[in-house]
């Protein structure tokens, strides 16, 4: 399972994608200067407010991430990418 634990604006987790940044124990230091994805205030606030499953909200994270996150309004994301960066096997989504 994944945590967040935020401490002196330093943000930590606990995560299977934590080999790349700095450990402390078992958690890691994440570094906005290896990068980050701008989101508008709007957007975030309206998710906040919605009630997505884990599935829903990791493929939500998943666009946000290959559009924004490469300062792209728009995009056509392939299924084979959205089930990598979201962990989701590529069988449970519709043909």
């Amino acid at each position: 399972m994944n945590t967040v634990d935020i401490k002196n604006n330093d943000i930590s987790y606990l995560g299977s994608h934590a080999s790349d940044n700095k450990h402390q124990g078992d958690s890691t230091i994440v570094d906005i200067k290896k990068g980050y994805t701008r989101v508008a205030d709007e957007l975030l606030e309206a998710l906040c407010r919605m009630e997505l499953s884990g599935r829903e909200f990791r493929l939500v994270l998943t666009i946000i991430r290959k559009t924004y996150g490469f300062h792209k309004s728009k995009d056509y994301i392939a299924l084979s990418q959205l089930a990598d960066m979201s962990g989701i096997q590529k069988s449970i989504f519709p043909p």
